[in-house]
């Protein structure tokens, strides 16, 4: 165990200082910079349990990248230090508790700066001159850019002062300068803040200054001002009177609310700042109980850097197992160490398909890099390989359901291995939740959890068990008490009479999404029900079972062959045959959809609509309905049939296809008008 433990701190080690090394003196990004963060505090954590397994080059006992020999070094004036990183408001608030344990009786108020992603530098200024610019190089001694930080025009030059001042602050790249420089390289920079590393470490300043650096100061290290600044806010006062560039987004924080409200806004506002930020800078104000607190070897005592929540994360596989779904696919997951990947804990993330599995090779105890897909879903995106176990195995594909025992199958054309008991007790579980669903029946309060109460405790087994329960079906279960069973109860009740296309819906038949549940009761309404507003269950049922064949939902837009005949026989399976038997004893009415619902004389009448990402301004169901309701049909898939695209923040896959296919992309507020 010890011998493991060495080896994953020392490949940790070896990886992080690589890209250190690459990304500091080369410019080169070997992988994002939130993946290189969980690396080091992985490698952190291990250091501080097993101290005695610490080599001496660590990156976390250095600051800064190694000096460059194309430049004279200069010793700092004062040390430089990094920033502690913090990844969540309660390390945050952490940081608070230490301030005040160590300062007590006093009302702490603190300063808040976005952290730009650019290159620290260090100015000296001698009588009010600029004399020298130096970086940060390793802490105590930087590389003297005087020559390439002289081409800064915001910088001044003279401060018409008889002063002497060390300043410190931030070096960076606009992001419209980042894109036109770019296009013009061969050599593309990764972001922003290689490219403005790389302008800086240039031995010819001509370069420099046609790339237009920008700075921002945000500290005063040593100064013989008559009447120095007190707080750190005041320090941006008086290099901001001294003509100083300053960064004009920074806040006093004094309340816990102050701390959340300005996280919120600065992660919902952050791409839309003209140059990179990648966290904020939190600083305690009063300069004087900065020097009580003081520095560790490495990091200042009175201010962290909050890093926003990273898209992507590092973390580790515990195990992985294999997930049942409704239809029986066999889903391998990803049992992770818990993370936080934009804003939220996951400890699962899907794997979806074995083929899926194999070719991303992840194993149990690799170190992963996972993300949201979508923003919603936790994913694997990939392996960290150099830092694999020796001994680590390829999981071996099942044969057999891991929850009834059947015999897997592998269907021809799909890449999921699928069980095929109808009655296996994982897609029951599925099921049932399926039917209960917002989408199906809409009983509130039977969500999945609940309904694998009741199926594990043998009181819900068939969709008509639902209709059958009483009070006292819930005696001696944890939690159910009176109130919230009848809650469930009249849930229950009131589902009896519900639209036509939630009823189909809620059957789970292969191919009828919300979408398409919807044209098929709108059909059924048209051909055989035309006037009528509700149907029973008994006389849905003589549709469903005969009348209903591949020839009619083949000639209806939207199914095909191979679905239609899916479709029919799935309804004329035995065990959807058993479970609509049950239910024809429920006084079920299933309302028609009206004939007068839609707007024939409407901007979108007849329009096929597709809708992706976030709308803030309506919700996506409120939308669809009203799109819906003036006449427009609402797909789910992109195709060149498809009329509008409405694309709201965050678009992914269907934006790209729809700019290829040509369909014509509205934002929010374009349909907005259109419906208005």
């Amino acid at each position: 165990m010890s011998k493991q433990i060495k080896e994953q701190i020392q490949s940790l080690t070896q990886k992080i200082n690589k890209w250190n090394k690459e990304y500091f003196e080369n410019q080169r990004l070997l992988f994002d910079e939130s993946t290189r963060d969980q690396l080091k505090k992985q490698l952190q954590k291990l250091e501080e349990k097993y101290p005695e397994y610490q080599f001496e080059n660590s990156p976390n006992l250095t600051i800064g990248a190694r000096l460059s020999n194309d430049f004279d070094k200069l010793k700092h004036k004062t040390p430089k230090k990094s920033l502690q990183d913090v990844f969540s408001i309660s390390e945050i608030l952490e940081f608070f508790e230490r301030v005040n344990k160590s300062i007590p009786d006093q009302k702490h108020s603190y300063f808040l700066e976005p952290k730009l992603d650019g290159l620290n530098v260090t100015l000296w200024y001698e009588k009010g001159l600029f004399k020298k610019a130096l970086t940060r190089g390793n802490g105590l001694i930087g590389e003297d850019i005087t020559h390439t930080i002289s081409t800064i025009n915001s910088i001044p030059k003279d401060l018409n002062l008889d002063i002497d001042l060390e300043v410190t602050g931030e070096v960076f790249i606009k992001k419209e300068d980042f894109h036109r420089i770019n296009e013009s390289q061969e050599q593309k920079y990764a972001n922003p803040r290689n490219l403005a590393s790389g302008s800086v470490r240039q031995l010819d300043p001509t370069v420099a200054k046609e790339r237009n650096l920008q700075i921002f100061l945000y500290n005063l290290a040593q100064n013989n001002l008559k009447n120095p600044p007190q707080k750190q806010s005041d320090v941006l006062k008086t290099l901001r009177l001294l003509n100083f560039p300053v960064n004009p987004n920074s806040q006093e924080i004094n309340t816990k609310e102050d701390l959340s409200e300005a996280i919120l806004h600065y992660t919902d506002q952050k791409n839309n700042f003209e140059y990179e930020i990648d966290g904020l800078v939190i600083k305690l104000d009063d300069l004087e109980n900065q020097k009580k607190l003081g520095f560790t070897a490495k990091t200042p005592r009175f201010a962290v850097a909050y890093k926003f929540p990273a898209e992507k994360q590092v973390t580790k596989v515990n195990g992985i197992t294999l997930q049942v779904g409704r239809t029986g696919n066999i889903t391998p997951v990803a049992e992770l160490d818990p993370v936080l990947v934009a804003g939220s804990t996951i400890k699962r993330a899907t794997l979806h398909n074995f083929d899926e599995l194999y070719s991303k090779d992840v194993r149990i105890h690799d170190t992963v890099i996972v993300h949201k897909a979508g923003d919603i879903i936790p994913e694997v995106v990939e392996v960290v390989l150099d830092i694999r176990p020796k001994d680590s195995k390829v999981f071996q594909k099942p044969s057999l359901c891991p929850v009834c025992n059947s015999n897997l199958v592998h269907e021809e054309g799909l890449a999921a291995l699928k069980c095929i008991n109808f009655y296996c007790p994982a897609k029951l579980k599925n099921q049932l939740s399926h039917f209960t669903s917002k989408k199906g029946m809409n009983i509130k309060g039977l969500g999945q959890s609940i309904v694998d109460v009741l199926y594990d405790n043998q009181i819900v087994e068939n969709f008509a068990d639902f209709y059958n329960l009483q009070e006292n079906s819930f005696q001696g279960l944890e939690g159910f008490k009176s109130k919230r069973i009848n809650n469930l109860l009249d849930a229950i009740d009131k589902s009896k009479q519900i639209e036509l296309f939630h009823f189909i819906y809620a059957l789970g038949i292969p191919h009828l999404g919300e979408q398409m549940s919807k044209e098929l009761s709108e059909n059924i309404k048209n051909k055989f029900l035309s006037n009528q507003d509700s149907i029973s269950i008994q006389d849905l049922l003589v549709i469903l079972q005969t009348k209903l064949t591949t020839d009619y939902l083949e000639s209806l837009e939207g199914f095909a062959l191979k679905s239609a005949f899916e479709i029919i026989e799935y309804i004329n399976s035995e065990f959807l045959s058993k479970q609509l038997e049950k239910l024809k004893s429920i006084n079920f009415v299933f309302e028609l959809p009206s004939s007068n619902q839609k707007s024939t004389n409407t901007a979108l009448s007849d329009k096929k609509l597709v809708f992706t990402g976030t709308l803030s301004k309506i919700g996506r169901s409120e939308a669809k309905k009203e799109a819906e309701k003036q006449g427009a049909k609402v797909l789910s898939a992109m195709s060149s049939k498809v009329d509008y695209l409405v694309a709201g923040e965050k678009s992914g896959s269907k934006l790209k296809k729809a700019k290829e296919l040509g369909v014509k992309v509205l934002t929010e507020q374009e349909f907005l008008k259109l419906i208005n």
